[in-house]
């Protein structure tokens, strides 16, 4: 015959244990609402993100800026003089089925939901990789007072020059919603594992005409 050895249980025990119980059934019964509430929290950030990605226009004609004012065109390159680089621009587009962007690893990108340069208002949005061949030496070199040149497919060449630079997480959509005097915003990667997106923002100087 065996002898099983008797559990006595505290009445602390007891009621740390069915404390437990009520616990783990608490959350089985909230998990599909925790669920579901993830879910949409997820959907709402995308979404939000994507209502921001509205295709951008050229200023209109106001009292300040009649028509015959305002100059404006399609970029096709971005130069930075201090530091020798000229790279081409290739149309960048945003996918809202998967939050994401169009890249190239060997152009620049304009993005087509922000204004071409101008003379009137708005940001013009180009970014790129932080290759050596591409953005990657603007990380370093770039400096406040630079001064970066975007030429368009009509001719104009239009001046910016450097007064900020910041890092934010690609989450941060609001640059993308900026407003006011015309200025260039150029973006690459930065951080140790590329994890953040390094802003550089330009202020509008001027234009030329080149041919």
């Amino acid at each position: 015959m065996t002898i099983r050895p008797q559990i006595k249980l505290t009445k602390l025990q007891i009621l740390t244990v069915v404390g437990m119980l009520i616990f783990v059934s608490g959350l089985i019964g909230t998990a599909p609402t925790l669920i579901s509430n993830f879910e949409a929290d997820q959907a709402a950030t995308v979404n939000a993100a994507s209502s921001k990605q509205v295709r951008a226009t050229v200023p209109q004609p106001t009292a300040s800026h009649p028509a015959q004012s305002i100059i404006s065109g399609y970029p096709t390159s971005i130069s930075f003089p201090s530091l020798g680089i000229n790279q081409s621009i290739i149309p960048g587009y945003y996918d809202a089925r998967t939050n994401s962007w169009t890249l190239s690893d060997t152009n620049a990108q304009y993005a087509t939901i922000s204004v071409e340069p101008n003379n009137t208002s708005g940001q013009t949005f180009i970014y790129g990789h932080a290759l050596r061949t591409m953005f990657g030496p603007l990380l370093a070199g770039l400096h406040i007072g630079d001064t970066a040149q975007v030429k368009t497919q009509n001719g104009y060449t239009f001046t910016y020059k450097l007064t900020d630079s910041y890092a934010v997480q690609p989450s941060q959509t609001s640059v993308l919603s900026y407003t006011g005097a015309p200025r260039l915003l150029v973006q690459t990667c930065s951080g140790l594992f590329w994890q953040n997106r390094q802003m550089f923002s330009f202020e509008y100087i001027g234009y030329t005409k080149t041919n």
